[in-house]
C-alpha cells in the first residue's frame, strides 16, 4: 500500500475514535476493527473479507472500563453539583484534603462504587477527567476527547470509539456521607493501630483501627454491625483521607 493510502486510513481511524453517539448501539468498534485489519492495512481487500473474519471485526461486549466509569462518575458528579447550585460544593479545608465524591453506578446485576476527588476536573486512582465547554456532553479523558450523558437514570459513557451504558438510580454521595457507611481514614496520616481481622463480626462502635494524624490519635469504629470481609490497610501505612481501610459488610436490616 503506498503511503497516501497508509495516511488515508490513519486519519479515517483517527476520526473514528473521536466520533461518539450516546445512547445506541453504533457499528464504531467494527469500523475501527476493519480499518485496523492487517489485510485493509496492506491494501488485500475482496468480497469475502468481512464474512470470513466479522468474528474478530466484532469485539464482544465488554465490561465498562475504568476509564468508562471515571468519565460516567464525573458526568453524575458534575451533574449533581450543578443541581445542587455552588453552595453545595464542598471545599478542602485541611491541609492535603480535597473535596470527594462517590458514585454508585450499576451495569446489569454488577455494582461499581467509584471514588472521585476534585470539582472538576475530576480524579481517580489512574485518570483525570475534565469537562469540555465546547459541547454540552463534550468531556476529555486523560487528555483526549470523549463524551457523557445523562438520562432517565441512565449515564452512556463513550471514548476512543467504543460507548458504555450504565445505570445510575442512586445519587452521588459526598465523602463525609461515605465515611459515615464506610470503614475509612478520616484523615490524611498513618495507620497506627490495625484491629480489625478478616472474616471478624463486631458491632457498631467497635474499634477497628487508629489513624495518627496532625498529632492526633483518630478512632476508627465499625459504622454499624456486620462483617470485617477484608483488611486493606495495615500499621505503618500511609493513607488518604476516605481511603477504605477494611471491607465492611452491615447486617441485613430486619422490619
Amino acid at each position: 500500500m503506498d503511503a497516501p493510502s497508509k495516511l488515508a486510513l490513519a486519519k479515517l481511524d483517527e476520526a473514528l475514535a473521536q466520533t461518539e453517539a450516546l445512547g445506541v448501539r453504533t457499528n464504531l468498534p467494527f469500523l475501527r476493527g476493519l480499518v485496523a485489519h492487517p489485510d485493509v492495512q496492506r491494501g488485500r481487500v475482496d468480497t469475502e473479507l468481512v464474512s470470513r473474519e466479522f468474528e474478530h471485526l466484532v469485539p464482544a461486549d465488554g465490561d465498562a472500563t475504568s476509564g468508562a466509569l471515571a468519565l460516567a462518575a464525573s458526568a453524575v458528579a458534575e451533574a449533581a453539583k450543578d443541581v445542587a447550585g455552588p453552595w453545595a460544593e464542598r471545599g478542602a479545608f485541611r491541609v492535603g484534603d480535597v473535596p470527594g465524591t462517590t458514585v454508585v453506578l450499576h451495569e446489569g446485576v454488577r455494582e461499581h462504587v467509584t471514588r472521585i476527588s476534585g470539582a472538576g476536573p475530576y480524579r481517580t486512582g489512574e485518570h483525570v477527567v475534565a469537562k469540555d465547554q465546547s459541547e454540552r456532553h463534550a468531556w476529555t479523558l486523560d487528555g483526549a476527547p470523549a463524551a457523557a450523558a445523562l438520562a432517565a437514570g441512565r449515564v452512556w459513557a463513550g471514548y476512543a470509539g467504543r460507548s458504555f451504558e450504565l445505570d445510575t438510580d442512586a445519587p452521588a454521595r459526598t465523602l463525609d456521607a461515605t465515611l459515615a457507611t464506610e470503614v475509612a481514614a478520616p484523615m490524611p496520616g498513618v495507620v497506627i493501630g490495625a484491629q480489625a481481622r478478616a472474616e471478624q463480626r463486631v458491632r457498631r462502635g467497635d474499634l477497628l483501627f487508629v489513624v495518627e494524624a496532625m498529632k492526633m490519635e483518630l478512632r476508627v469504629e465499625a459504622p454499624a454491625d456486620g462483617t470485617v470481609k477484608r483488611v486493606l490497610a495495615s500499621v505503618g501505612q500511609q493513607v488518604q483521607r476516605g481511603q477504605r481501610l477494611a471491607e465492611f459488610e452491615p447486617e441485613p436490616r430486619t422490619a
